[in-house]
């Protein structure tokens, strides 16, 4: 259970990185200082961060 808990808090943390990844990558773009494939790594990041955390809680 405690490993459980601990993986869901690191999988929260990661969601909140990733989502704070996709802000930064589109205000670069929206300043033309990257391309598009920035944004959609990040976007690819996110979904992932939050696939994660779905599967922290059916596991």
């Amino acid at each position: 259970m405690i490993a459980e808990d601990r993986r869901h808090r690191v999988s929260r943390e990661r969601l909140k990185q990733a989502k704070k990844a996709l802000k930064l990558a589109d205000i670069r773009y929206r300043r033309g200082l990257s391309n598009n494939l920035d944004v959609l790594d990040a976007e690819a990041a996110y979904s992932a961060a939050e696939l994660d955390i779905l599967r922290t809680l059916v596991a």
